[in-house]
C-alpha cells in the first residue's frame, strides 16, 4: 500500500525490505550468507577440491597462496545459491592456503 513507503516498523527499520512488506510488527531483514570453503579433498598429486557456498548472485573470488602474503586468483564466480564443487587443477603437494572474498 502507498502509506508503507517511508513507514517504519517497531524497530525503526523501513517497512519495505527487498521490495516486499512483512506482515509482522518487525520487518524481516535477510542477511547474505558469508562465503565458505568446506569439504577439502586431495583428488590427485595436482588436484585439490573443495565446496564453495554463499549467497546466490554474489560475486566471489577464490584465491590461493603459498606464503599467506602473495595471493593469486583461482576462480571468480557468481554463486548459484547452492554449494558447488571447485577444483584447483594446479595444486601440487606443496602446502597451499585458500581464501574466498566477496565483492567485485
Amino acid at each position: 500500500m502507498a502509506w508503507m513507503t517511508g513507514a517504519l516498523d517497531l524497530n525503526g527499520d523501513t517497512r519495505i525490505s527487498a521490495a516486499t512488506v512483512d506482515m509482522g510488527a518487525y520487518e524481516y531483514i535477510a542477511t547474505p550468507l558469508s562465503p565458505a570453503l568446506s569439504s577439502p579433498a586431495r583428488l590427485s598429486a595436482n588436484q585439490f577440491q573443495f565446496v564453495l557456498s554463499g549467497t546466490a548472485g554474489q560475486t566471489y573470488t577464490v584465491e590461493y597462496s603459498l606464503t599467506l602474503t602473495n595471493w593469486l586468483s583461482l576462480l571468480v564466480t557468481n554463486a548459484p545459491g547452492n554449494p558447488f564443487i571447485t577444483t584447483d587443477s594446479t595444486a601440487t603437494n606443496q602446502l597451499r592456503f585458500y581464501r574466498v572474498r566477496a565483492g567485485p
